[in-house]
C-alpha cells in the first residue's frame, strides 16, 4: 500500500525523466534555424547535395557529442530530395566523433531499409518528433539505444529528420534518483508497455510488462513517450 507521500513522488520521478528529454530537444531545437536557413537555400536552388548536409552539420553534431550524455547526433535526408547521390546520412558517433563507418557504403545497399525504420517513418509520416525504443541500434553502435527524431519540413516537403541517440545506460543516473524519490524500485516503460530502463532486477530493458501492470502507481512524462512505474 502507498502512502501519500510515496504517491506524490511518482510526479517527480517522472519530471527527472522529463528533464532529460527537455535537453535532448532543446539541442535539436537549436538546429532548426540553421537548418531551415541553409537547406532551405540548397533544396531551392537544386544543390541540396551530401556534402553540403555534412558540412553543415558537422559542427553542431560534433557539439552535441560534446555533451557526454549524447552518444550520436546527425541528419538524415530523405533521397527523395537528395541531389547527387552519395549518402544520406550524415552521422557522428561516440567520444571520438567517429563518422559512421558504414556511411560511404549506404546510399548503395541501404536506403530502403533505413527509410523503414521507425525512427524515420514516423516523423516522415506525422511531421513529429518521435523518441525510438529502446532497441539494439545494429546500423550504428550496436547498444540498446534511444533515438529522438525532429522532422524538418521546408516549403511543404520533407527534407529529412535530426537526430540524437542516447544509449540506454545513460539514463541510469536520472532513473536512480527517480527510484530514491519514489522509496521504491522504478521502470520507466514506453508506449508499448516494454521496459526502457529499471532499477528491478526483475526486469531487463525490453520486457514487457505482464496484463495487469496498468494498474501499478504510476506518473505519466509531460515531454517523453514513457510512465515511471512503482513495483
Amino acid at each position: 500500500m502507498l502512502t501519500g507521500t510515496e504517491r506524490d513522488e511518482l510526479p517527480v520521478a517522472a519530471e527527472r525523466m522529463d528533464a532529460f528529454f527537455e535537453r535532448i530537444l532543446g539541442v535539436l531545437s537549436e538546429w532548426q534555424p540553421m537548418l531551415r536557413r541553409d537547406l532551405g537555400d540548397a533544396l531551392r536552388a537544386g544543390r541540396l547535395t551530401a556534402e553540403r548536409i555534412e558540412s553543415l552539420i558537422q559542427p553542431a553534431a560534433h557539439e552535441a557529442i560534446d555533451q557526454s550524455f549524447i552518444f550520436g547526433a546527425g541528419f538524415i535526408v530523405d533521397t527523395e530530395v537528395l541531389v547527387g547521390g552519395g549518402s544520406p546520412l550524415a552521422w557522428w558517433q561516440g567520444p571520438e566523433k567517429s563518422r559512421l563507418a558504414s556511411t560511404s557504403e549506404f546510399a548503395d545497399r541501404g536506403y530502403i531499409e533505413y527509410q523503414r525504420l521507425e525512427w524515420f517513418r514516423v516523423p516522415r509520416e506525422t511531421r513529429r518528433t518521435h523518441v525510438t525504443g529502446p532497441y539494439v541500434d545494429y546500423l550504428c553502435s550496436t547498444e540498446l539505444t534511444l533515438t529522438t527524431s525532429m522532422p524538418l519540413t521546408l516549403d511543404g516537403v520533407f527534407v529529412g529528420v535530426s537526430c540524437i541517440d542516447v544509449l540506454v545506460e545513460s539514463l541510469e543516473p536520472a532513473l536512480t534518483l527517480a527510484s530514491d524519490a519514489a522509496g521504491a524500485d522504478v521502470s520507466v516503460v514506453n508506449a508499448d508497455g516494454r521496459v526502457v530502463l529499471s532499477t528491478s532486477p526483475r526486469w531487463a530493458t525490453g520486457d514487457v510488462l505482464p496484463p495487469g501492470s496498468e494498474d501499478l502507481p504510476a506518473a505519466m512524462c509531460r515531454v517523453a513517450p514513457f510512465r515511471v512505474v512503482r513495483h
